[in-house]
């Protein structure tokens, strides 16, 4: 992981022209003290802390695979954040169209785990233990 991230560093360097520094446009931009705050309160504790709150409710109401797909949709919503704050542009056709699909990729993967688990309720709904064997009989 951290041989990946020094080749992204090197090809910033060489590429753009970044530099070691702390400046808006340096490697280390995060801890410019203009920035520091963004940084470390929006982007790390706020983002992170309701982000990975929002998977763990998630769990209570959807299946663990709609869940593990409606990350395919993380790119799109972040480049709409920022747009929302002014630092990127419109998303292009081919993210539109790529977001499409997999909206309806997970609202068939939706109806089929929705399927799937229904099936398996009447299934477990069906297999009525035979009280008169176990010795249990019911005077109802």
């Amino acid at each position: 992981m951290y041989i990946v991230s020094l080749y992204f560093i090197v090809l910033t360097i060489v590429l753009e022209g970044s530099k070691l520094d702390t400046t808006s446009h340096g490697i280390f931009g995060m801890f410019n003290p203009e920035y520091m705050v963004v940084t470390l309160f929006w982007s790390g504790l706020w983002a992170g802390t309701f982000g990975y709150l929002g998977y763990a409710v998630s769990t209570n109401f959807f299946s663990s695979l709609v869940i593990m797909n409606c990350l395919l949709l993380e790119p799109f919503i972040s480049q709409m954040f920022a747009l929302y704050l002014k630092i990127d542009e419109m998303p292009g056709m081919l993210t539109w169209i790529g977001s499409l699909i997999v909206v309806v990729a997970i609202k068939i993967i939706s109806r089929g785990s929705e399927a799937m688990t229904k099936e398996m309720k009447d299934q477990i709904n069906s297999l009525e233990p035979d009280l008169e064997l176990a010795g249990v009989v019911c005077e109802c």
